[in-house]
């Protein structure tokens, strides 16, 4: 079984929010997740955008601030 792919301009159907330009943003930089170029367009493992994405994941935790 292949892996299932999905296009840059088509990532929203994925990750809602994340736009195609925040991971061509990345992807100049050296960062985000690893992709293929196929002739002009950029695709992704669904498999490892997903592992990227939650490996972003962040703790949030409640402070009071006093004055």
């Amino acid at each position: 079984m292949q892996p299932k792919m999905i296009a840059r301009a088509n990532i929203e159907e994925v990750i809602r929010g994340l736009k195609p330009k925040t991971l061509a943003n990345l992807n100049s930089m050296g960062e985000g997740p690893s992709y293929y170029k196929i002739g002009n367009k950029v695709y992704y493992q669904v498999d490892e955008l997903m592992n990227w994405a939650t490996s972003k994941k962040t703790k949030t935790f409640n402070k009071t601030i006093q004055i």
